[in-house]
């Protein structure tokens, strides 16, 4: 009888820990995990894009709006050169990024201070682009 009791047992227990393991492998992240891991991979493929920002003059730095603030305007510029970058691929990533910024603000009730940011003034300086 004990051994049957025994058996039993080792069966739930096998039962429950595999029924545990495939709920989590299966688990569907929350929405919340959604917009972070969209935002970092966004985030990680822009700063990829961007590189070093190498330039060979002035006319080639620019600056790119980053992220939405609660109150409006942007967190961040990120500066980027045309020599190297894909203008328009980081146009675009750059814009889904602000665009789950704004709604992740907007769903989470977010504040942020209302101080607006400057767009830097940049120049190319060691052949890199910087702000002056």
């Amino acid at each position: 009888m004990k051994f049957l009791y025994a058996t039993l047992l080792v069966l739930i227990a096998s039962a429950l820990i595999a029924c545990s393991h495939y709920t989590k492998a299966t688990a569907k992240p929350t929405p919340d995990e959604s917009y972070q891991s969209s935002m970092k991979r966004l985030d990680k493929e822009i700063k990829a894009l961007i590189g070093s920002a190498s330039c060979s003059s002035d006319s080639q730095c620019h600056s790119i709006g980053f992220g939405h603030k609660p109150c409006g305007g942007f967190y961040a510029y990120r500066i980027y050169s045309d020599k190297n970058t894909n203008v328009n691929l980081l146009k675009s990533k750059v814009s889904r990024y602000n665009a789950l910024s704004r709604e992740w603000n907007r769903k989470n009730q977010l504040a942020s201070n209302c101080m607006m940011l400057m767009q830097p003034q940049l120049a190319c300086r060691n052949q890199t682009c910087q702000i002056k």
